[in-house]
């Protein structure tokens, strides 16, 4: 089995098309979120549509496909909208890089969030990212994502794209067991993946495309390129 821990909701009418393209890689689970309009700071409105066209691709996939609540911790009704999400059949917490208040950098609004999510046992998929020009305005780097998880101890949290840079992710996580990374975006590189699994181990390592702003393709082959043994390329 081929968990894809991280992708995005395509148009409706290549729906058939993404799941097609999971079952040519293998991939028999994919877990997909909606950004809706990709605005940066989306409102409520765009939250709920986003959340809304996930839950109708997961219902509509045959098995193949579970979602993410997309919150903006930012918005009054981040909670109210967290709880219909997950009651709707959501089964975790996307947040991209809406987690600083835009004025001031403060990540005061993302913690009731994330007490929420602890709370109701789910885990959280966190968009970090360590650029060599400044971040984003809301982006959290993999350190500020680090102060995160020891906040909430007991909350699964997972750093998307391993931090971007990946190489400034290493040791960062290793003493803090609530978290996990993804592989996912970026070209295949050699030593990646290797070098990961030996920083966290291969429980803490998870497969994820970035599809559609990356191909299934060419993030298999992070793993299936890797030098780590059959067993422990897929989990």
């Amino acid at each position: 089995m081929i968990l894809d821990i991280h992708t995005h909701l395509p148009p409706a009418a290549q729906w058939p098309l993404f799941l097609e393209h999971c079952r040519d890689c293998g991939i028999t689970l994919a877990v997909v979120s909606s950004l809706g309009s990709w605005a940066r700071y989306p409102d409520a409105d765009d939250i709920r549509r986003a959340n809304d066209e996930a839950r109708c691709m997961a219902e509509t996939a045959q098995g193949m496909v579970l979602w993410f609540a997309y919150i903006n911790p930012q918005n009054d009704n981040a909670l109210i909208e967290l709880d219909r999400a997950l009651g709707d059949g959501a089964c975790g917490v996307k947040l991209w890089v809406s987690l600083k208040d835009p004025a001031t950098g403060s990540l005061a609004r993302v913690l009731p969030v994330l007490a929420e999510a602890e709370r109701r046992r789910v885990p959280v998929l966190i968009h970090t990212y360590q650029r060599t020009d400044a971040n984003l305005e809301g982006e959290v780097t993999v350190a500020e994502f680090a102060d995160l998880a020891r906040q909430f101890p007991k909350l699964t949290l997972i750093a998307a794209h391993s931090g971007g840079n990946w190489r400034q992710c290493l040791g960062l996580l290793r003493d803090l067991p609530n978290t996990v990374v993804d592989i996912c975006g970026g070209y295949p590189e050699t030593g990646m993946v290797e070098a990961l699994v030996a920083d966290l181990g291969v429980e803490r390592v998870l497969y994820g495309s970035d599809a559609l702003g990356r191909s299934f393709v060419s993030q298999v082959a992070k793993v299936t390129l890797s030098s780590l043994s059959a067993p422990a390329c897929f989990r």
